[in-house]
């Protein structure tokens, strides 16, 4: 079906490329669909298995996978909100949904501070548009997953196989999201070599434990040293300022 689907839009909308969404797949469907986690429930529990979820989906190859941000089910509080939005834009596939029966979910649903956080996050996304694309590429020609478990980025490193919650998006951004309430920051294990703290530069040197502070306005985020990250100039419509493809 989802290849059917494909390839009757790739038809009917040459030269637009056709996207496609699916919930239910097979070996094979991800060279024609993304797909997203299923009806979840907005808990913190669900947060964390949708960080789980992406990260095996990945490295089964199933790359283009996200999650129904702030849970499709039940009504989130705007600290649980802004969390999962903090970590869905690192997932391949982003979009908030939910079932609408528990209340409204719009990033302006929360409050004003709230609000700021989220749209803070989604010009992130944004922002980082152009490195996205490159990791969209890569796994279609090369199929390197766009998201990377600690122990798939390096496994010659026995501290990164009990490490789960925390992940590489591409190549040089590592992840570790918030993952419970009420907390103002949280250790996480940096991987070997050398990474700038996203926010504020700090260099830290890898294979050690260390603790982030992330308020509610941030994450723990870093960058491997010597990365070049590409950033997209934010507006209100992307098509006013289409990314220039050179692949």
């Amino acid at each position: 079906m989802a290849r059917a689907t494909y390839q009757g839009l790739k038809k009917f909308s040459y030269p637009k490329r056709p996207f496609v969404i699916t919930r239910a797949a097979y070996s094979g469907t991800q060279r024609y669909t993304s797909s997203w986690t299923g009806d979840n429930v907005a808990t913190w529990d669900h947060l964390n298995i949708a960080n789980l979820q992406a990260q095996r989906m990945a490295m089964s190859g199933f790359s283009f996978v996200g999650s129904d941000i702030g849970g499709f089910a039940e009504q989130p509080n705007g600290e649980l909100y802004a969390r999962w939005i903090q970590l869905g834009i690192f997932h391949p596939f982003c979009r908030t949904h939910s079932s609408g029966d528990h209340g409204d979910q719009e990033p302006w649903a929360f409050g004003e501070t709230i609000t700021n956080v989220v749209r803070k996050f989604i010009e992130l996304r944004y922002q980082l548009l152009p490195y996205l694309y490159t990791a969209f590429w890569r796994y279609a020609e090369e199929g390197i997953p766009i998201l990377k478990s600690l122990v798939l980025y390096d496994q010659q490193d026995p501290q990164t196989y009990y490490r789960n919650d925390e992940f590489v998006f591409g190549e040089k951004i590592l992840v570790c999201p918030v993952n419970g309430p009420n907390q103002k920051g949280r250790r996480m294990y940096i991987p070997r070599g050398k990474w700038y703290n996203f926010w504020t530069d700090e260099l830290v040197t890898g294979g050690q434990e260390l603790w982030v502070d992330a308020d509610l306005d941030s994450m723990p985020i870093f960058v491997k040293e010597g990365a070049i990250i590409p950033k997209y100039q934010c507006s209100n419509m992307l098509e006013k300022k289409p990314l220039t493809n050179y692949y």
